[in-house]
């Protein structure tokens, strides 16, 4: 497959387009010491949140391997957490464990809440109105409505709120429909960073990319896997980072790439997640940088596929 010419068209403007991203889900954590819990245990650093901001984090284990890549908003004195539908569960049991005596409480907000996509440069309802022209990481409200506009340069934001309210914004709301799918390969093609229960604890947060992102904070103070985080930055080199990539052949979160030459058998990089698209698929990968831009799945002899190039840190 041609690498460069798949993935310019993968990184095509998909907008005007609104999706219901039923793939998404809500953790809600409240109590007199959420916000302060959280700040212990994200790699962000949450004390600059408000009504008005929101950001990208993640949660690791004591070794600096990420558990868990989500949207952090607020909500009156409640934190919110965007993250896979799929992964609440796992991520509710875990964290209970590092609750101890602090007031915290958490709830899935899921069976009441939704999660929609908008990307558009045309005026929309409130909450959005301009939020699509502000700065990225910026949140706006709307009665029971939620709205963050999601970090790079695409008009791209989340909508989330009660059922109700969202099914009377998706009317109001007068843009073609895509699929989740093609959400998540518009997410790819723009390089924001999602894992789920295949492939957590296998990356860094630079790896993922959430440094370029501000979704790690170097001076905020202790969290788990905080030392080897903060090491990778001062004394060493990030050799391996999140890029796109296309294949005719699906690809699995998880799943290895090699270079064609074999690469004296070590893996060039590893599938963080897939996305179906017209040409085949769309991937996105933490990929040596150093790799080649022509590499294969799962052996040095497996089908070909294309990869952006590095862009340097």
């Amino acid at each position: 497959m041609s690498n460069l010419a798949g993935l310019q068209r993968l990184g095509a403007p998909l907008l005007p387009a609104k999706s219901q991203l039923t793939d998404e889900g809500i953790l809600q954590i409240a109590g007199a010491d959420a916000r302060a819990f959280l700040q212990g245990q994200f790699t962000a650093d949450l004390r600059p949140l408000d009504a008005a901001r929101g950001t990208p984090t993640a949660w690791c284990n004591a070794q600096g391997r990420v558990l868990l890549v989500a949207w952090v908003l607020t909500l009156g004195d409640a934190v919110l957490l965007v993250l896979p539908r799929g992964e609440i569960e796992r991520v509710q049991k875990r964290l209970r464990l590092f609750i101890l005596r602090a007031q915290v409480t958490l709830l899935d907000l899921s069976q009441t809440w939704s999660v929609l996509g908008v990307e558009t440069n045309t005026p929309q309802p409130p909450p959005l109105s301009d939020l699509l022209t502000r700065a990225p990481g910026t949140t706006a409200s709307a009665d029971t409505l939620l709205a963050y506009r999601l970090p790079g340069s695409a008009p791209r934001a989340l909508v989330l709120g009660p059922q109700a309210a969202l099914d009377d914004f998706w009317a109001r709301c007068a843009l073609p429909v895509c699929t989740p799918n093609e959400w998540t390969a518009r997410d790819i093609s723009l390089g924001l960073p999602r894992i789920d229960a295949s492939t957590n604890e296998h990356f860094l947060p630079q790896q993922l990319n959430l440094d370029q992102l501000n979704g790690v904070s170097f001076d905020k103070g202790c969290y788990p896997g905080q030392e080897v985080i903060a090491r990778l930055k001062y004394r060493g080199q990030v050799k391996a980072r999140l890029r796109a990539g296309q294949s005719a052949t699906q690809p699995t979160a998880g799943g290895k790439l090699y270079a064609p030459d074999g690469g004296a058998g070590r893996a060039a990089g590893e599938i963080v997640r897939a996305a179906a698209v017209a040409e085949g698929w769309v991937f996105s990968a933490v990929i040596d940088n150093d790799a080649a831009l022509t590499l294969c799945l799962e052996s040095p002899t497996g089908p070909v596929v294309g990869v952006a190039p590095f862009s340097g840190d």
